[in-house]
């Protein structure tokens, strides 16, 4: 459990909330795209290092074609980096690093490296683009979502910005702003057709629009049943 589900009053249904998200966001499956920039620099790795497995002399019929040479290369070096030797068993958590060892592998350090310090970010950068979603779809709620999240920065935090927040904490942000349009969407919805209190009541104020239930409708037929057709006692009195 993180340091800030540890050292709260939040409710444990709220940490692995927060613990969700964070892991959901980085278990999605990779998109073509990466795979394709994956297979990519395998192939160039594997061109790099003298294409492993592949001997264009071998002509036995159990011998590997270029293709499959490469692909079976690339599956065992993918093992060896994050123990996953498929694609499409692997998630974002995964792309970086799987990327970072193949530009290694192909003599590309400087994009290694670039890869490496992805892979230390990619929580943090998950984050961030959930806060910049929910900024974007609250905006009719709350109207101004910016500030509020700023407030919220100043008031959990004490900056203005989410400059230097931990992924955490940022799905923290994402978690109270969410609440928060949610609340104030709620309150925005017209009170217009809510049946409340006994059922002549709802009879009396519901509009006859052919959408009351059945137990008013039944009521307002009897009721209807129970009324005198003739004048009342009272009218039979007035002079």
């Amino acid at each position: 459990m993180s340091e800030f589900c540890q050292g709260s009053a939040k409710t444990p249904d709220v940490c692995q909330a927060l613990a969700n998200a964070e892991s959901g966001s980085l278990a999605a499956g990779l998109s073509r795209v990466q795979k394709r920039t994956l297979c990519k620099l395998a192939r160039e790795a594997w061109r790099a290092l003298g294409r492993p497995l592949f001997d264009p002399a071998d002509t036995r019929p159990f011998a590997l074609s270029r293709s499959l040479a490469c692909e079976t290369w690339r599956q065992e070096e993918q093992r060896k980096a994050v123990g996953i030797a498929h694609l499409t068993h692997c998630d974002q958590r995964h792309y970086a690093a799987l990327a970072a060892h193949f530009a290694s592998l192909a003599g590309r350090q400087g994009t290694a490296e670039c890869y490496r310090t992805r892979a230390q970010s990619e929580p943090l950068r998950h984050a961030l683009r959930a806060l910049n979603a929910t900024l974007a779809e609250s905006r009719g709620a709350l109207g101004n979502p910016v500030a509020y999240a700023r407030a919220l920065c100043r008031a959990k935090f004490g900056q203005d910005t989410a400059r230097g927040l931990t992924s955490h904490q940022v799905w923290q942000l994402v978690f109270t702003l969410r609440r928060a349009a949610s609340r104030k969407a709620a309150a925005k919805l017209p009170r217009e057709g809510k049946l409340r209190g006994d059922p002549g009541e709802q009879a009396r104020t519901a509009p006859d629009d052919g959408r009351l239930s059945g137990q008013v409708a039944a009521w307002r037929a009897a009721r209807e049943a129970l009324v005198p057709k003739g004048p009342t006692q009272m009218e039979m009195h007035l002079p």
